[in-house]
């Protein structure tokens, strides 16, 4: 059965290798931003404000920045929106990682129309905040240090941000940094259980089996409760900012790339640990009988 012994062996690397890549997805520029947790769309933000300025006289804040841009107001809305966007200092997007946020701008162009469609949008990346244990992404700090390097004395409030959405990164917080610790953990036991996994190849028994049930049981529930966690904070974040940031006019995206990886590394440590199961069982079986014959003869 050493052959079949490989099977765990396999799982548990490519467990490894995928938990690891949740860690740190995201953590410098480039490295895999598709696999953010959220990707927040904030290139139209406050649109339903800059019609009130096409249409009417206003005091809001952003009349000011409108009359100084050069392009004519005649132009396309979306063009316009845009340069408001650019002259406020925002990004065009931010998402979310487990140790750091990235934020950019997307090209060609925002939206999609009548001659560029969503598959022609791709993002730039502008830079990534530093990576740190424990981080735990907001989204209004992220917004309001970009609004304070223009030093326009134009806040998030002004732009009517909805504090529902404060809210609710303020509940998940806790859980968005208990997110680091379990992958640590996670990727921590799914290297003992390869390692586990290799003595067995050479060790293949009883014993060895039994062992190697209790490591990849502890790192399947480790992986498992991590994607559990995380799935509920891109879930419960992405419809909270959708739901009450409509009427500022962003949106998020979910990290539906993200959700793949981790969720397959659980599976895979699933696997690893049934094969154990398998092995230990037909271990031991195969010791009664052994057993068994001897006793008779």
């Amino acid at each position: 059965m050493r052959f079949q012994a490989l099977v765990p062996v396999i799982c548990s690397l490519v467990a490894f290798i995928l938990s690891f890549l949740c860690l740190f997805a995201g953590n410098k520029p480039g490295f895999m931003e598709d696999y953010s947790l959220i990707t927040i769309n904030t290139s139209t933000i406050g649109q339903g404000y800059v019609d009130e300025l096409l249409t009417s006289d206003s005091d809001n804040p952003l009349a000011d920045i409108w009359n100084q841009i050069s392009e004519p107001i005649a132009d396309a809305l979306d063009d316009g929106l845009e340069s408001v966007t650019e002259a406020l200092g925002l990004q065009d997007w931010y998402s979310a990682h487990l140790m750091n946020y990235c934020d950019g701008t997307y090209t060609p162009t925002s939206q999609p129309n009548a001659t560029i469609s969503s598959s022609d949008i791709h993002q730039n990346i502008s830079n990534c905040s530093s990576a740190a244990a424990l981080f735990s992404f907001n989204p209004r700090v992220a917004l309001e240090q970009n609004l304070n390097k223009t030093r326009l004395n134009i806040t998030l409030d002004e732009l009517h941000w909805p504090s529902a959405i404060d809210d609710a990164v303020s509940t998940l917080r806790g859980a968005y940094e208990a997110v680091f610790v379990l992958y640590c953990l996670a990727i921590g036991l799914i290297f003992f259980s390869l390692l586990g996994s290799l003595v067995g190849i050479l060790a293949l028994g009883r014993y060895t089996a039994l062992g190697n049930v209790v490591l990849a049981g502890l790192a399947f529930l480790a992986v498992g409760l991590a994607s559990a966690v995380v799935t509920a904070v891109i879930e419960i974040g992405g419809n909270a900012i959708n739901k009450y940031g409509n009427d500022v006019s962003i949106e998020a995206k979910k990290g539906s790339k993200f959700l793949a990886l981790t969720w397959v590394a659980t599976a895979l440590m699933f696997v690893s640990m049934g094969t154990w199961v398998v092995f230990w069982v037909l271990g031991r079986r195969h010791s009664k009988r052994v057993s068994e014959k001897g006793y008779s003869s």
